[in-house]
């Protein structure tokens, strides 16, 4: 009769092995998604408040669109800046909307731009 015991605890160990490389790998996935959910937040608060800009900054009538600094009613982002120029060129003026701030230690940065004519608005 051949002695089992030591076959099978050769097998719990290979077993234990493989579930905790499966276990590591789960981990890895769901930090990698968790990291990735808050930089998708992040951005979509940004681009909305930014989008939010521009509409308001093209609604106003042509004479009063300028630039400025956006400082009231910011998201709650890390170092977050937003800043809008205006740069006339001939009967137009482009409106750059431009937001930054940072994401653990990478600067991030979303960047709008339209042009408006000058003449009768609606």
């Amino acid at each position: 009769m051949t002695d089992k015991r030591g076959v099978t605890l050769v097998s719990v160990i290979v077993a234990a092995a493989i579930l905790a490389m499966a276990l590591g790998m789960a981990v890895s996935a769901f930090y990698s998604s968790a990291r990735l959910t808050k930089q998708s937040v992040s951005f979509t608060k940004a681009s909305n408040f930014a989008e939010g800009i521009m509409e308001r900054t093209v609604a106003m009538p042509y004479s009063q669109i300028k630039s400025t600094k956006i400082t009231s009613n910011t998201p709650k982002l890390q170092d977050f800046a937003c800043v809008v120029d205006v740069t006339k060129r001939e009967s137009l003026k482009e409106i750059t909307v431009r937001c930054s701030w940072t994401a653990g230690k990478l600067p991030r940065e979303i960047k709008l731009s339209t042009l408006v004519a000058k003449g009768e608005r609606r």
